[in-house]
């Protein structure tokens, strides 16, 4: 729909929650359809909203704007030129980058969010999901943080919505350091507990399958880890917590590697006692229960320097199986094959005296923890003193209309 189809839109203020969504879709490239009726001689007004195909490519390629031609080093014409903003001439709102050096990753993870929802609603699937991740992280409210040390006053976001959303870059990060948070916070009651126990980092894996044979692959290899655990060499065990990833396959595109990441808090006499397994008897133990002599290799490791060093390891998947940067520079096709195969499933457990602690982890992160990861010192916050706003079309926050 070309840009004229919107008056209604443009001539007057409007506050109806369809139509800035219709202006929202029409900018992002959707061709928008728009019923509206009016009303005893009123404001026409749009009540119902339809969405057609998209109009862009996959992949998304990100445009740059237009160069002078004759711009040099010392150009200042071309440089105060290219500073104005095209549209109206004025100089352009303040970026965040400028604003807060630190923060300037939002830019970059904000623009992985979009380009994932942009896939999403163009092929037309988990458009849910899509629409969940085009609303994450649209406005970052900031404060004014004191530092308690040094009074100090830096920027510190202390506003924002997140989605929640499986695929969401943004969001899974956060999740991630969130339950890393939670995690060295019971680890020193359970060391209390255990003085004794060390840890263990034990890698599993399968043979590649085809991805869109991934949902049964990971329902026997969780079968075979109930077999494992009922072996009695892994009798000594105190407590695990497994974590599972999945990678594509580099020369086969079409072909998954799941694999289990555990830690297992363990008697030391499973390291070199009477209960210790060598790393041949853990090859041998996993390809019974996997039913599988194809098997080349298990990886098991004793932790060094307590449970935290193994557990970023092993935490890095505890969110869901691939980070979404990842996940976006696949191919197209198995992007959406893995999503339908791991849709609902849950890709970390526990057992034994860390059970308890998973269900802490576990628990679904707030919006105020997922605003607080980024603190290395506590300090005393003001009220949202400025407001930044996504700008999809540059792919960067810019100070919101009406904030200085």
């Amino acid at each position: 729909m070309k840009r004229r189809a919107f008056p209604l839109l443009d001539n007057r203020e409007y506050n109806s929650r369809i139509e800035k969504q219709a202006l929202a879709q029409w900018w992002r490239g959707f061709e928008v359809v728009l019923k509206v009726r009016c009303q005893n001689g009123k404001n026409p007004v749009v009540f119902e909203l339809s969405r057609q195909k998209y109009k862009r490519g996959f992949p998304m390629v990100r445009s740059e704007a237009p160069i002078c031609v004759n711009s040099t080093a010392n150009n200042n014409s071309c440089k105060q030129k290219n500073s104005l903003n095209p549209l109206t001439g004025e100089k352009p709102d303040q970026a965040l980058a400028d604003y807060s050096q630190k923060d300037s990753k939002w830019d970059v993870q904000r623009a992985i969010v979009q380009q994932m929802s942009d896939f999403l609603f163009e092929v037309q699937r988990f458009e849910k999901w899509a629409e969940r991740m085009d609303g994450c992280a649209v406005s970052l409210g900031f404060g004014e943080a004191v530092d308690t040390e040094t009074g100090e006053i830096k920027p510190k976001l202390i506003n924002t919505h997140f989605c929640h959303c499986r695929h969401c870059q943004l969001c899974d990060g956060r999740r991630s350091l969130v339950r890393m948070n939670r995690f060295r916070q019971v680890l020193p009651s359970i060391e209390q507990e255990h003085p004794k126990a060390r840890w263990i980092l034990l890698t599993l894996t399968a043979p590649n399958r085809p991805v869109n044979e991934l949902r049964a692959q990971l329902k026997e290899m969780n079968a075979a880890w109930n077999r494992l655990r009922l072996r009695k060499e892994f009798k000594p065990v105190l407590g695990w917590i497994r974590a599972t990833e999945v990678t594509q396959e580099k020369n086969r595109k079409d072909h998954a590697h799941p694999h289990f990441h555990c830690l297992l808090l363990v008697p030391s006499s499973m390291l070199g006692g009477k209960y210790y397994v060598k790393q041949s008897e853990w090859l041998d133990l996993w390809r019974s229960c996997m039913r599988d002599d194809s098997i080349t290799s298990v990886d098991v490791r004793a932790i060094k320097g307590g449970a935290m060093r193994g557990a970023v390891e092993t935490l890095k998947a505890f969110n869901y199986s691939m980070k979404v940067d990842e996940l976006i520079t696949r191919t197209p096709d198995w992007i959406l094959e893995y999503m339908e195969q791991v849709n609902k499933l849950r890709f970390i457990a526990a057992g034994g005296v860390l059970k308890d602690a998973l269900k802490k982890i576990e628990e679904d992160a707030t919006d105020e923890e997922m605003l607080c990861v980024d603190d290395e010192k506590e300090s005393e916050v003001t009220e949202v003193v400025k407001r930044f706003s996504w700008r999809s079309n540059e792919k960067k926050y810019r100070l919101q209309k009406g904030w200085k």
